[in-house]
């Protein structure tokens, strides 16, 4: 898992940018663009300064994972990692598509940050997921 170890400095370069400026939409895809990722977003607006109710992230690693280990998903919504809410004043929520590797170890296939958990809203977190991964696990776990 060293691959996804950050050192110190770099700990501390990310604090300070988080702390001392508001995060546009397009900042955010710009840093995950340089980063190869894959970002899936809803409703998708024209305005790039404002975030979307609904993100979805998988970096090249993310996605290497899950076509060696992704059998099974898991996925589970954390609560109370975003402080600044959405224009519309809904809490962010933070999800994560998590596995088990053939060591046993967790690894993720998946970051999510959206503002509700409506059914509706899951079947687009799913769908989105699986579109980028383009392969489709045999076991999905959540609550």
């Amino acid at each position: 898992m060293d691959q996804f170890r950050i050192n110190q400095s770099q700990f501390y370069y990310i604090f300070r940018k988080v702390c001392n400026q508001k995060i546009s939409y397009k900042s955010m895809v710009d840093s995950l663009n340089l980063m190869d990722c894959d970002i899936r977003s809803d409703p998708f607006s024209e305005n790039m300064d404002e975030l979307p109710e609904l993100m979805v992230v998988v970096t090249p690693k993310m996605k290497q994972n899950f076509h060696k280990y992704g059998n099974w998903v898991g996925f589970d919504f954390t609560f109370n990692l975003v402080q600044e809410n959405h224009s519309n004043g809904k809490n962010w929520k933070v999800g994560c598509f998590m596995g088990i590797s053939s060591s046993k170890k967790m690894v993720p296939y998946g970051l999510v940050l959206s503002i509700d958990e409506t059914e509706e809203r899951f079947y687009q977190i799913f769908k989105s997921f699986f579109d980028i991964m383009k392969k489709e696990a045999a076991v999905i776990i959540s609550d």
